[in-house]
């Protein structure tokens, strides 16, 4: 609700809280990196789907992290992410 509001730093908030509660839940580090995708703050989005990873090695966050390569004109990364995702 927050996000649709470009509330960010709400989202935020909401996202890191939902993450204390259940942190291998994989599916909220995407939706957090995704808002610091938004904000233009990449190499945050990074750091919240290698811990994600770490967490579950799942198809959907090899291609966030693939994505957020490629918007850093990181190929090379964001090929092997994708390669990853599809295996």
């Amino acid at each position: 609700a927050y996000a649709a509001l470009n509330n960010y730093q709400e989202t935020i908030k909401a996202y890191e809280v939902a993450i204390s509660f259940n942190p291998s839940h994989t599916a909220v580090h995407i939706a957090l990196a995704d808002v610091y995708n938004q904000l233009n703050e990449h190499h945050k989005a990074i750091k919240i789907l290698h811990a994600a990873i770490e967490l579950e090695r799942v198809t959907e966050v090899y291609m966030s992290l693939g994505k957020t390569y490629h918007i850093l004109k990181e190929y090379f990364n964001a090929c092997t992410s994708f390669e990853i995702a599809l295996k």
